[in-house]
């Protein structure tokens, strides 16, 4: 018996060992994906910055009365991978504040934003406390104030109080940039050349009565007479 308890006490470990071993490849090996994941789906375009300021008036959808509330906010087009979203707030799940500033990346002219407040719940899917949609003119001109809430859970005053910063102004300023940006890879782009002409020496005598006045001309070549100057 105490041999046989012995061996016991010995392979024990070393199966322990060998599991723990298999577990920490299999860590290894998740933590190389996520990121490479993360990589591939980051979405290309300008941000569109919200702030999530809070929400008023919302549904009580938990029976033991602690909803957590939080807000998610999306690209429309489908871009899931734009999704965004703030922290649930533990302290009044009727008007919950937030206060929360995200960056929502990939925006291309005519998206609009999709906003859904739920209530986290670790036991089941999330429930909806409301939804809204801002327009793609709302985007595009920017947008600072409330907003009614549909699917509100019979709750007709749940709002979403927001600010959006104008899209519009954004891609105006996008759109100058890569027509710079072709202009310098064209060779069409124009900026001023600062020369400074000090003085020249040992020149010749262009007049018979000594009394030359020389001066320089300085312009660019390649037939730009406009670039001219003296």
């Amino acid at each position: 018996m105490g041999c046989g308890g012995s061996k016991k006490q010995t392979q024990a470990p070393a199966a322990e060992a060998g599991t723990e071993n298999k577990q920490a490849e299999a860590t290894s090996l998740l933590e190389k994906k996520e990121p490479e994941q993360k990589k591939a789906e980051e979405p290309k375009g300008p941000a569109v910055k919200v702030k999530i300021v809070g929400a008023t008036g919302l549904r009580q959808a938990d029976w033991d009365g602690k909803s957590e509330p939080y807000c998610m906010v999306e690209l429309v087009g489908p871009k899931p991978e734009s999704r965004r979203e703030t922290h649930h707030d533990e302290k009044d799940y009727k008007n919950p504040a937030w206060n929360t500033t995200l960056e929502v990346p990939g925006y291309t002219a005519g998206d609009a934003l999709s906003f859904t407040v739920k209530d986290k719940d670790p036991l089941k899917l999330d429930d909806i406390l409301g939804k809204v949609v801002l327009t793609d003119a709302q985007v595009r001109q920017g947008f600072a104030g409330e907003l009614q809430l549909t699917e509100a859970g019979g709750c007709p005053d749940a709002k979403i109080k927001i600010k959006v910063e104008a899209m519009g102004t954004v891609m105006a300023k996008v759109e100058q940039t890569v027509e710079a940006a072709k202009e310098v890879v064209t060779g069409k782009e124009i900026r001023n050349v600062k020369v400074e002409i000090e003085s020249a020496m040992n020149l010749r005598q262009a007049d018979w009565d000594g009394k030359s006045e020389p001066y320089c001309i300085v312009e660019l070549v390649g037939q730009k007479p406009e670039s001219r100057r003296e």
